[in-house]
């Protein structure tokens, strides 16, 4: 019997990293406008830098985002495909098969890909903050 407690905390460190996340964005957006609005950011090379870096980064998080959470979904299926061709020849052959073994393998995948989806967006938020602050 599979328990839930390995989700559990999976759960768990999503959410805390959405709360850090949370807290993070406003800081991170609060010191770029306070940058520009100190002085005029395009005589200076540091702050044009980090405009032009604000700008690209966002596209490029979104994408390494969505293309970690496509790969992790095609695992995902495979795992779940696999798992579900099991416990069909195990009916096939009169064996007894697990519900809830299934539900919590595809719990654990669902998680997977939402982790590799968040991954990417939070580093960058993480390392924005440690920049700036």
């Amino acid at each position: 019997m599979a328990t839930y407690e390995h989700i559990n905390q999976k759960v768990e460190k999503m959410c805390q990293q959405s709360e850090d996340f949370s807290v993070r964005v406003p800081q991170v957006m609060q010191r770029r406008i306070y940058m520009i609005a100190k002085q005029n950011p395009l005589n200076n090379a540091k702050e044009m830098k980090e405009m032009e870096r604000m700008v690209t980064e966002k596209p490029i998080a979104f994408f390494e985002s969505w293309t970690q959470m496509a790969w992790q979904a095609l695992v995902a299926q495979q795992n779940i495909g696999q798992l579900m061709f099991s416990n069909c020849m195990k009916l096939s052959l009169g064996q007894p098969i697990s519900l809830e073994n299934f539900f919590y393998a595809v719990n654990q995948e669902a998680l997977h890909v939402l982790e590799k989806g968040m991954h990417p967006i939070y580093s960058r938020v993480a390392a924005n903050a440690k920049r700036l602050s």
